[in-house]
């Protein structure tokens, strides 16, 4: 290949791949491609995310809790057998 093609070829991959830490994404999943101002970007750590409380991470082991209990006593009528189901 001609130097030439081989410059064609890289603004091609370009165009078609963007670099990810440039890309922008709205709420919905949409790419945004116009100009957008940076400095009211925020990146969110999706690792560890902070938006649950500790009272309501509470309600929801809480709630699993339940859905275990019921999970169990429904496996045990439905199979006429004991069932033991724990929640890790």
């Amino acid at each position: 290949m001609s130097q030439p093609q081989v410059q064609a070829v890289e603004t091609d991959k370009k165009n078609v791949l963007p670099d990810p830490e440039l890309a922008v994404y709205a709420a919905d999943g949409r790419r945004i491609d116009h100009e957008v101002n940076r400095s009211v970007i925020e990146t969110y750590n999706f690792r560890n995310p902070g938006f649950l409380r500790q009272g309501d991470l509470r309600q929801l082991e809480l709630l699993h809790q339940k859905f275990v209990e019921h999970l169990c006593a429904r496996l045990s009528t439905f199979l006429r057998m004991e069932c033991l189901v724990k929640m890790l």
